[in-house]
């Protein structure tokens, strides 16, 4: 008879089968909930007391990194912190009695990437001081190091052109990190320019499309308003242009619009 580990083996075994389709995503999200379902049975993982069982250990983990980029292709990132927290706990609190991961750069690289994406700059750093400095260069750490470094460094260019990723999870969090510059980017033109055209602002924010700018431009407006935020610069297309309107002339505009009312009263 099979004993546990071997069966909740197989039924991660199952879900691997399918992992690269798309149209099979569904199922295995309900996969991934059976074998969570099934961990919970291991009798050494965390937090019990008994000594950590490496076959048990190992397993779970292996499922948890399956997880955290699973978490991605559903765009899911409350899902993706939660199976980072646990994984995490692997990595870090198991190192003395697991063998290393070799997947263990790529889920911190990726891990890098969405505090940047978050703009969690301070945790940032403090998760890249646990990293061994002769990891930095790394493939999957060397990403979003250099990604911030160009931010800090103004070098927004550069960061914008970033094209090419070691893995495509990577591009789900460098592409928020972009929306993010690009903002900043919006910040330094507002100051500069009272509007832009079309084919000009497409190519300060190296967007290729104006579809692709009104596109950015409504998803940054829907953002602050689900988070309620106020942006310092209104994004209007208008006349063939994007024109920046300051939060104090919108402001301004409010209060001549409500004098008029008065007066209509």
């Amino acid at each position: 008879m099979a004993s546990h580990v071997e069966r909740v083996k197989a039924l991660f075994g199952q879900l691997r089968t399918l992992e690269g389709q798309s149209s099979t995503l569904q199922e295995r999200r309900e996969l991934m909930h059976k074998l969570k379902i099934e961990l919970t049975n291991f009798t050494t993982l965390p937090p019990s007391v008994e000594v950590p069982d490496p076959k048990e250990c190992i397993l779970a983990r292996e499922i948890y990194e399956y997880a955290v980029f699973q978490s991605i292709e559903e765009q899911d990132i409350k899902s993706f912190e939660r199976n980072y927290a646990t994984l995490n706990f692997y990595y870090k609190e198991l190192k003395d009695v697991l063998p290393e991961s070799s997947k263990k750069n790529s889920v911190l690289g990726l891990y890098l990437l969405y505090l940047l994406s978050q703009n969690k700059i301070s945790e940032f750093h403090v998760e890249l001081q646990s990293i061994p400095s002769s990891e930095h260069g790394n493939i999957y750490i060397n990403v979003p190091v250099s990604l911030e470094q160009y931010f800090v460094d103004g070098n927004y260019s550069k960061v914008l052109a970033t094209k090419k990723a070691p893995l495509e999870a990577y591009n789900f969090f460098i592409e928020k990190f972009i929306d993010t510059v690009r903002t900043e980017i919006a910040r330094s033109a507002e100051v500069s320019y009272k509007q832009l055209s079309l084919k000009d602002a497409c190519e300060v924010f190296m967007i290729d499309n104006v579809d692709q700018l009104r596109a950015f431009v409504e998803h940054e407006a829907n953002y602050n308003e689900e988070m309620g935020e106020s942006s310092s610069v209104s994004w209007v297309l208008e006349d063939g242009y994007l024109k920046f309107i300051s939060t104090k002339k919108i402001m301004y505009q409010v209060l001549e619009y409500a004098q008029e009312l008065q007066k209509i009263a």
